[in-house]
């Protein structure tokens, strides 16, 4: 619709670090902005998939 904003600001918390995983299905449409931890574990998991599927 034309009303919908094109991002939204959502406020999540996890019980443990490394649920924030769950968030790599939403792919390049989501960013996590914080805590820092929180994308260094994003970064962690994205280089796995990265090595796992053969990218430099």
């Amino acid at each position: 619709m034309e009303d919908e904003p094109e991002w939204m600001s959502v406020h999540l918390t996890y019980p443990v670090l490394e649920a924030v995983r769950h968030l790599l299905q939403f792919g390049a449409s989501v960013e996590v902005t914080g805590p820092p931890e929180a994308r260094a574990e994003l970064l962690r998991a994205s280089a796995e998939i990265a090595e796992m599927y053969g990218a430099a």
